[in-house]
């Protein structure tokens, strides 16, 4: 049974969203992710300047002439939308958790590619994809989408992007958008990130909460990792411990990044104590 709150919920983010989404954004959708895929169209005889890569060598071996293959670019988009749903998603100590500003961000991705004609799949995952919805056209498909963002109870606790991105790469074979919604907290992914934007366009979107990049000043807490359940017993008073957690974000932030330089790939960075929106409007447009 539909949770009536839920179907609300969703009404109300697609009515939000939709506000945003202009004919200008879905021109600067379009050109963002065309040329995704192309259709052999024809043949015709090659001129000056032209891509000799393209060349037909069998047809204008039996031809007089040097013909070259010609193409159209494919007209329908698949998207994919990928979503952690893993626990320290639910972390947010602001107006929404890191997963309702996912859930912001799938929307804006999956009604742009409503309005442009495109088909949209979703895939939430942790340790490996947990629920998947094959690319398909439709309103209500989308709507159906988003009610498993937020409502959606996964099995698994932990993240696994690399697995996760393994299994991506084996589902899709056409090429397509990818967009990977998750706080990317998790090593090891390098290769298999690589791997998948050779294919693919990835779109990495980085939703953080800022408090999670400094210890509040209460004494000795215990902290729990909410993927590990490991808990530990610090002083946040403490400067050595404060310093000794700043380092670890700091690390944890300058290693992420690296995967995302040596994958040619420019995250898109969201802080839930913002707009999540307006960047990722300004990143479809520049």
């Amino acid at each position: 049974m539909i949770n009536s709150k839920l179907i609300t919920k969703v009404k109300k983010l697609e009515l939000k969203i939709n506000h945003h989404i202009t004919s200008q954004m879905v021109g600067a959708y379009h050109s963002k992710f065309k040329g995704q895929g192309l259709n052999f169209s024809n043949v015709r005889k090659y001129q000056f300047g032209d891509d000799v890569r393209y060349i037909d060598w069998n047809v204008s071996a039996r031809s007089n002439d040097i013909q070259l293959k010609e193409f159209e670019e494919e007209r329908d988009l698949n998207v994919l939308i990928m979503v952690d749903i893993s626990a320290s998603n639910y972390f947010g100590t602001h107006s929404q958790s890191k997963r309702e500003a996912a859930a912001e961000i799938a929307a804006l991705f999956g009604f742009t590619a409503l309005k442009n004609n495109d088909s949209v799949g979703l895939a939430l995952f942790s340790t490996h994809i947990e629920k998947y919805y094959p690319p398909k056209k439709g309103k209500q498909h989308i709507l159906s989408c988003l009610r498993d963002i937020y409502g959606f109870n996964g099995a698994e606790k932990h993240t696994n992007i690399k697995h996760t991105l393994e299994q991506t790469y084996s589902l899709l074979k056409k090429p397509s958008a990818i967009i990977i919604i998750s706080d990317f907290q998790d090593f090891h992914y390098d290769q298999a990130l690589k791997k998948l934007s050779k294919r693919h366009t990835v779109i990495p979107v980085i939703i953080e909460d800022p408090r999670e990049k400094k210890l509040p000043n209460l004494g000795f807490i215990e902290l729990e990792d909410p993927e590990t359940g490991e808990t530990l017993v610090i002083n946040t008073n403490s400067n050595d411990s404060q310093e000794k957690y700043k380092s670890l974000i700091r690390t944890l932030i300058a290693d992420r990044n690296k995967r995302f330089r040596q994958a040619k790939l420019t995250p898109i960075c969201l802080s839930i104590d913002q707009d999540v929106i307006q960047p990722v409007l300004q990143y479809l447009s520049s």
